[in-house]
């Protein structure tokens, strides 16, 4: 009679551990997945960001391009960028899809403004080649105002890329770290 209680109690016990045992490997499992999509949503950001630089500094360089030949091919790849492929307005709508902080929200909103802000001195720029005045064309897109006008657009860009990089790596870290210390059954715990 006690071999057959001892034999039940051991059975139970190691049911209940292999539960436990079971049950921790899946919480890891789901700590794992968490991590896994929040370095994901790390590389998507930043992709989204560079994007977003990456578009206006092709509109810079179109522009550009524009004022020092009046090639209409140039103006063309602007307006192209500008309202036909958007990858600006791409990419601040999938990073506001994102879940941004406030303060990143408010650089990217900052950063568009400016951005768009700038497109009435690049179409006076426009308007100067288009009519051969290519001194005062590329005056205008080379001259300091324009320098503070790009900067202007690229400097919270870059702040937004940090802050979301940082943020988002300390998150995926978090559920690394909560993923690697589950509490193990004891015949996964070494030495």
């Amino acid at each position: 009679m006690l071999i057959k209680q001892t034999s039940r109690f051991i059975t139970v016990g190691v049911a209940i551990l292999s539960a436990a045992t079971i049950t921790r490997a899946l919480v890891s499992r789901q700590f794992r997945t968490m991590q896994e999509r929040g370095y994901s949503a790390r590389l998507e950001a930043q992709r989204m960001a560079d994007q977003l630089a990456d578009g206006s500094d092709r509109l810079t360089a179109a522009v550009r391009a524009y004022a020092a030949t009046a090639e209409r091919r140039y103006l063309d790849d602007f307006e192209r960028e500008l309202k036909a492929d958007r990858p600006r307005d791409k990419s601040v709508e999938r990073l506001s899809q994102m879940g941004l902080t406030i303060s990143e929200l408010s650089l990217l909103t900052e950063a568009k403004r400016n951005s768009d802000a700038l497109v009435s001195l690049e179409n006076r720029a426009f308007e100067a080649a288009s009519k051969k005045y290519l001194t005062t064309a590329i005056g205008l897109v080379y001259d300091e105002q324009y320098r503070k006008s790009k900067a202007s657009i690229m400097q919270p860009i870059s702040e937004c890329r940090r802050s979301l990089e940082t943020r988002l790596t300390t998150d995926a870290a978090s559920l690394a770290a909560r993923a690697k210390n589950t509490p193990r059954s004891p015949q996964n715990v070494s030495g």
